[in-house]
């Protein structure tokens, strides 16, 4: 599959060169059915970074039309209505503005609005660029931190850059508004690219049916998912969460409220079937020790994300990992005298040591 660079940097190219032959094409042509050769263009070049062949994309997406018709456009025959293309745009993760730019100028000729246009789509594709290039490297980036080591815990190859929801404030807005996105978002994009009802969202997740369908609309408008007919299904495959103080929150808001959820679905029974696991270590390490363990459990992590698609899923596990400091003896206090007190608060015993009390047990009976 092409990635969304080069295909955008051949979607340039194209349109480039169309314009240059367009002055060639003979007025015969105005005496036949008017074609929409552009539009058939570019939406063939966009299914073809996403999906082998036309009829792959009709069977596997809901287009609401037949095959047959979904070919006549990408022949440039026919033009969707600016609704039906947008629909289009949104399966084939086509940005909106783009969309509509293309949309409009399949239907202008040679005429300076639609040189004008021209150079906007020149813009609006060079930001797309410039923007992708940026969330790949602070995604290799994070990547890189998280892992430890240069190594990324997935090969770049593997996940495709085009194929990754970028989360922006806008994300973080909402999602911080109601955990229930989140558990939206995560049912969602566990069995994607499959539709899911919006009444099996809501009898899933125990949403109210008359508040579920104003969410997932709140998630359609950030891009995250579409809908359409009842139903939603994941827009891509991987999401990024931007490595700043905002976000890191919002983590630590997802992994609380999954172990919070998680331990409610945990018995003696699914432990004892091994459908499930509770542990608790907590001990003396050194730091070299724990560094170790740390190592192992990243291994643990990147296994569980490299894991390959199971057939026909119909359950979302959660691996929620916790590994940190918990308790810290103070430091020895130096007493007066040079020597070492106990550790902790000084207690009334540790004042009348100090203090010269002639009580042999060193207790003050107004203490006990």
């Amino acid at each position: 599959m092409a990635t969304m660079a080069k295909v955008l940097e051949n979607q340039s190219q194209g349109i480039s060169q169309q314009n240059a032959s367009h002055s060639t094409r003979v007025h015969s042509e105005s005496f036949l059915k008017r074609k929409y050769e552009r539009w058939g263009e570019f939406l063939k070049l966009r299914r073809q970074a996403k999906f082998r062949s036309a009829r792959e994309f009709c069977s596997k997406e809901d287009l609401g039309i037949s095959y047959p018709q979904y070919s006549r456009y990408e022949a440039g025959d026919q033009l969707p209505s600016l609704e039906h293309a947008l629909q289009l745009c949104r399966l084939l993760s086509i940005p909106t503005l783009e969309g509509i730019l293309e949309w409009n100028r399949a239907q202008m000729g040679e005429s300076k609005a639609g040189t004008e246009v021209d150079q906007l789509l020149a813009k609006v594709r060079a930001s797309a660029i410039a923007s992708q290039e940026s969330a790949a490297g602070a995604i290799n980036t994070t990547l890189s931190k998280n892992s430890g080591s240069k190594k990324l815990p997935l090969p770049p190859e593997a996940v495709s850059f085009d194929d990754v929801v970028v989360f922006n404030r806008s994300h973080l807005k909402v999602f911080e508004s109601d955990s229930r996105y989140r558990d939206i978002f995560t049912y969602v994009n566990s069995f994607a690219p499959e539709w899911i009802t919006a009444d099996e969202i809501s009898k899933v997740l125990a949403i109210e049916p008359e508040k579920i369908d104003a969410m997932l609309e709140q998630l359609n408008d950030l891009g995250v998912i579409l809908v359409g007919g009842g139903k939603c299904r994941a827009t891509k495959s991987n999401f990024y969460f931007p490595d700043d103080p905002e976000f890191f929150n919002l983590r630590n808001a997802n992994v609380e409220h999954n172990v919070s959820n998680l331990m409610k679905q945990i018995t003696p029974e699914s432990i004892e079937k091994r459908e499930s696991f509770r542990g608790l270590i907590s001990r003396e390490f050194s730091p070299e020790q724990f560094a170790q363990l740390l190592g192992k459990v990243e291994e643990l992590m990147n296994a569980g994300i490299s894991f390959p698609q199971p057939k026909d899923p119909d359950r979302i596990y959660s691996i929620c990992v916790l590994m940190g400091e918990r308790f810290r003896r103070p430091q020895a206090q130096t007493a007066i005298d040079g020597q070492t007190s106990q550790p902790g608060l000084k207690t009334q015993l540790n004042a009348n040591e100090t203090s010269g009390s002639n009580s042999s047990t060193g207790l003050d009976r107004k203490s006990v």
